[in-house]
């Protein structure tokens, strides 16, 4: 078998505590002995009770469980023969005590009637050894002067995350569950998804909901951060917490932004006090009635990754945010590989999913001069990205590019003041466009007034690309 350095690792941490307190870590040998016993003596034993190697204490007990599973998923019977087999055909059988030390654990038990309970004990114990290893690795880190504290709370909560998780019951469910969930919804009359103020996004999607990863992608000067400040004042205004990780914009311009849209007053007319004393009291007025405004932000996160997610997870637990802005994605470290994209795109689904709330995320298209319309395949790092996202809207202003017409199916239409959203991924949505309108001077985008021709528009199923 394969060495793995982990192992090593947690070995010698244990042994390392072992030898300062005199202790031996948390086991139950005979209990562990008394479950390989009963693998081998009833053969659906492992398929019906799995267990993990790591939960045995014994090396030996290790080696004999990696068999088990060997020949279960090679559709082998488990029993004291093939066992024996194996182990002599991998030449372990000496390392595991030989034939009659196998033998002997048969003998343990009559049968496997208390299988759970002991898969339990030996599961309590290994959590236990596990606490043991974390704290202690904990403790050395937070000695280690080269590491961020933030580096250190990332290594603890996703290492007692895992530990956590040692006991997870079955997670599998049953049609009746699920038709219960869908019938508990419809008598609730309450639509799932927080609305993003967007009639024909949130008809077409339900707005934004719980667990998504979903991102804003287009060329520069297209409105990316614009169309994301719009949806995100707006699910705040209905009552969400957000919080907001920018490399492209600072609190305070993120602020003028939002009282730009809710104002009607020009972005940078605030940003750069130009202002006349009238309107200079009105915007007084405005930031007062927003001071409460429950939007957050963590300077120290910076462009990382993992200290954005660390951030996150406090927030959350700290303020009940229920949904984040990250802009934008090619802007954080490690974004310049694919490799670095890939691992990017997991965490942020990942946190969106660990603590059930939606992610949105800024990213770039690559520019292309003879055709700048948005497609998919220009998104940076898009592999990986469309992979983990659940809804991918491109955002695309002929009007920047000169261009006086849409394409179909808007080509009788305007591009002055207006965008289209394509909506190049949508899981449970499908392949939709729509246009807004967009106000240059506030940086706002809002509902569209299409010509009454376009007013029963419906989703298109084929890729518009």
């Amino acid at each position: 078998m394969k060495r793995n350095p982990k192992n090593d690792e947690y070995k010698n941490t244990l042994e390392q505590i072992n030898a300062q307190y005199g202790k031996l870590p948390p086991q139950a040998i005979e209990v562990e002995e008394a479950i390989i016993g009963a693998m081998m003596l009833e053969k659906d034993c492992f398929l019906k009770s799995p267990v993990k190697r790591e939960w045995f204490y014994k090396e030996e007990h290790q080696k004999i469980i990696d068999v088990i599973s060997e020949l279960t998923n090679e559709s082998i019977p488990v029993d004291l023969l093939q066992v024996t087999k194996k182990l002599i055909d991998k030449n372990q059988m000496d390392e595991v005590g030989g034939p009659g030390h196998i033998t002997k654990l048969t003998r343990r038990v009559a049968s496997a009637a208390h299988i759970e309970h002991h898969i339990r004990i030996i599961k309590q114990e290994f959590a236990k050894r596990e606490l043991i290893r974390i704290s202690a690795q904990i403790s050395q880190m937070a000695y280690d002067s080269s590491l961020d504290v933030d580096e250190v709370f990332s290594f603890a909560q996703d290492e007692f995350s895992n530990v956590m998780s040692y006991d997870s019951e079955d997670s599998s469910s049953t049609y009746e569950d699920a038709t219960n969930e869908l019938i508990e919804d419809l008598r609730s009359g309450v639509e799932p998804g927080l609305k993003t103020g967007l009639s024909k996004f949130d008809g077409f999607t339900g707005g934004l909901h719980d667990s998504d990863f979903i991102i804003i992608a287009g060329e520069t000067s297209q409105g990316k951060t614009s169309l994301a400040v719009a949806i995100l004042r707006h699910i705040v205004d209905h009552g969400t917490p957000a919080a907001v990780f920018s490399t492209e914009m600072t609190k305070k311009q993120l602020v003028a932004r939002v009282t730009a849209q809710s104002s009607g007053v020009g972005a940078k007319d605030i940003l750069y006090n130009r202002l006349s004393e009238e309107r200079r009291e009105y915007i007084f007025q405005e930031l007062a009635n927003k001071k409460n405004y429950p939007v957050y932000f963590d300077d120290q996160s910076n462009n990382d990754i993992d200290k954005i997610c660390t951030s996150i997870r406090k927030l959350k637990l700290k303020r009940n945010i229920g949904i984040v802005l990250v802009d934008f994605i090619q802007d954080l470290k490690g974004a310049d590989t694919e490799t670095g994209i890939a691992d990017i795109g997991r965490k942020l689904k990942n946190i969106a999913k660990e603590l059930d709330i939606p992610v949105i995320g800024i990213s770039q298209l690559s520019r292309d001069r003879n055709n700048p319309k948005p497609n998919m395949s220009r998104l940076r790092g898009s592999g990986q990205l469309e992979e983990k996202a659940d809804v991918i809207m491109l955002l695309w202003r002929p009007e920047y590019y000169g261009k006086e017409m849409f394409s179909e199916p808007f080509k009788d239409y305007s591009t002055k003041d207006a965008a289209q959203v394509i909506i190049g991924k949508g899981r449970n949505v499908g392949l939709v466009q729509f246009l807004l309108s967009f106000n240059k001077q506030t940086t706002n985008f809002f509902d569209h007034g299409l010509p009454k021709e376009y007013e029963n528009f419906k989703p298109v199923n084929d890729n518009p690309f």
